[in-house]
């Protein structure tokens, strides 16, 4: 939540009051805010928009006893809130979401070698710039691992759930996507 508020506040040209307020309660008992806090200062900051759009990306990747609660939270902050879900597609968030609309988005191998290529190739990580050096002297050790990885993703696809009024008026979700939804 702390991450959202940041998100949300970051841009304006000036903190309003109750940020500042917020700001300066948390600075000086050098301790974090609870997540009723950040709630609260986040219900207030949104009242100055008419929409406030949350992508919540890999929600399978958060752990499960948080992942109702997460929706829970951010769904109770306001009605001018919408979201939009990534998961991979498991029972518990199928059954979370059961009922509203979703876009199934399945890469293919192509796309998955690809990918891990180029992270073998920039390696960002630790464990990339080791998979780097070895690939580099090692072509055959490199098309193994990333075959393995491209066979134990088979099957595996993303559910994008738009959480929102655009699902209750029925609009297609490729309109979604392109913008062309109309408000």
């Amino acid at each position: 939540m702390a991450s959202i508020l940041k998100q949300i506040i970051r841009d304006q040209p000036l903190a309003s009051e109750s940020i500042k307020a917020f700001c300066e309660e948390f600075r000086d008992k050098q301790r974090r805010p609870r997540l009723t806090n950040l709630i609260d200062a986040l219900r207030s900051e949104i009242k100055a928009y008419s929409k406030v759009f949350f992508v919540l990306d890999a929600l399978d990747e958060c752990l499960e006893d948080y992942q109702g609660r997460l929706i829970d939270k951010l769904e109770s902050i306001s009605s001018t809130v919408y979201l939009m879900v990534t998961s991979r597609p498991l029972d518990l968030i199928k059954q979370r979401f059961q009922g509203a609309c979703h876009l199934d988005i399945n890469a293919t191998d192509g796309d998955v070698r690809k990918y891990i290529n180029n992270r073998i190739q920039r390696g960002q990580t630790k464990n990339e710039i080791v998979l780097a050096h070895l690939a580099q002297n090692n072509r055959g050790l490199r098309d193994s691992i990333v075959e393995k990885i491209v066979t134990n993703t088979r099957g595996m696809s993303v559910l994008l759930i738009p959480v929102s009024d655009y699902c209750a008026h029925h609009i297609p979700i490729p309109q979604v996507l392109d913008g062309q939804a109309a408000n």
